[in-house]
């Protein structure tokens, strides 16, 4: 069976595209050496210059000495992650059923204490909803998404549900989510997550696929999608998480803008 691969063009994720349509991209230079590329088996997106398995389709030497280039000068720079690499730009057609991309938050139906849980797969929220565990008013977020919506207003969830939205009462709830990204060992390779409990000494990430340990050193990119608050950090990671998947992390370095923005978050939307 033929390997489907994704990849990333203009902040949006692209695919799948079947192996042979994949090569000719690489080969038409439509799929760069920088290019983040995902298929089934890894662990997050990775740049397509870093697989073994693609560095014989990519441009000769002179993709290979600019690879070179490139590494060398992050080598030599311990500079925090730059605000323009892509993100993935969320779009329902995209979404694999399998894939655990999505955080559910309960409790601000009640109007008290909210707490987020995941990541989850559309499988495994349908099972939720099944279970009576999950409700209309449930929200729902993955990055790219723009803010929380409720997963009785989503088409993808409706027919499980025997409720006109319409008529629902909603709660607006003034606390905006946080997507991250986060950068392992180097730039090259990233995971997407949300945010909570974050504060200027730290915060938890949920993300899926996490496979790093106490004591690493991560980098992160902690922005809004709307684009209107974001700032790198670098942080220790302190624990892993059990109940839901994911990390916390303690800030090591912040800059004086950034905890600005940290405390003004916390003040304005966790007060």
């Amino acid at each position: 069976m033929s390997t489907n691969w994704y990849y990333v063009e203009s902040n949006e994720r692209v695919g799948p595209v079947d192996e042979n349509e994949f090569i000719s991209l690489i080969e038409s230079k439509k799929i760069l050496d920088d290019t983040y590329v995902w298929r089934k088996g890894f662990d997050n997106w990775i740049q397509a210059k870093k697989l073994d398995e693609l560095k014989k389709y990519l441009r000769g030497r002179e993709v290979e000495e600019k690879s070179k280039t490139l590494n060398d000068q992050e080598k030599d720079s311990d500079q925090e992650p730059r605000s323009e690499i892509p993100s993935i730009i969320f779009n329902w057609d995209d979404v694999n059923d399998q894939d655990k991309i999505f955080i559910l938050r309960v409790g601000s139906d009640r109007g008290g204490p909210t707490k987020e849980y995941g990541p989850f797969s559309i499988v495994m929220i349908e099972a939720l909803i099944n279970q009576k565990r999950v409700n209309h008013l449930t929200q729902i977020f993955s990055p790219g998404m723009g803010e929380w919506e409720l997963v009785g207003d989503l088409k993808r969830f409706e027919k499980l549900f025997n409720i006109n939205m319409k008529t629902v009462e909603r709660r607006k709830n003034k606390r905006c989510p946080i997507s991250a990204r986060v950068f392992l060992t180097d730039d090259s390779n990233f995971l997407q997550g949300v945010c909570r409990d974050v504060s200027i000494g730290g915060a938890q990430v949920l993300v899926s696929n996490f496979n790093g340990q106490v004591g690493d050193l991560i980098k992160v990119n902690m922005h809004f999608d709307d684009g209107s608050f974001a700032f790198t950090a670098k942080g220790k990671v302190t624990r892993t998480l059990n109940s839901v998947k994911g990390f916390s992390m303690r800030f090591v370095e912040l800059s004086p803008e950034a905890i600005q923005m940290v405390s003004d978050y916390v003040e304005n939307y966790e007060g």
